[in-house]
């Protein structure tokens, strides 16, 4: 995984430790949302499953990246929100984020 703003790269070596770095990494460039975005969408196509879905005032798009972890981004008419979270069925956070 590289990071599409400054060309860091990630030695993570699994999709749990990506998301991590992920994360960590793009807090530095203040959670730019539209690029963590592609940098998911990317690994979408090997390293995770993804969801989208749209409720009446907010789209969403979910990244299972393990059988207990999950990052969400959704945006409605507060912001962007970025969440890391437990995929056990509980929708509890570990990190939150809004823009």
């Amino acid at each position: 995984m590289k990071c599409n703003i400054c060309g860091k790269e990630s030695d993570a070596d699994t999709s749990v430790k990506v998301m991590k770095w992920i994360i960590s990494h793009y807090k530095k460039h203040n959670y730019p949302v539209q690029e963590i975005r592609r940098v998911l969408d990317e690994g979408c196509q090997s390293l995770w499953k993804c969801k989208e879905y749209e409720e009446e005032d907010s789209t969403g798009k979910e990244y299972l990246v393990s059988s207990n972890m999950r990052l969400i981004i959704i945006e409605d008419q507060d912001g962007t929100s970025i969440i890391l979270g437990k995929n056990d069925g509980t929708f509890e956070p570990i990190s939150f984020k809004r823009r």
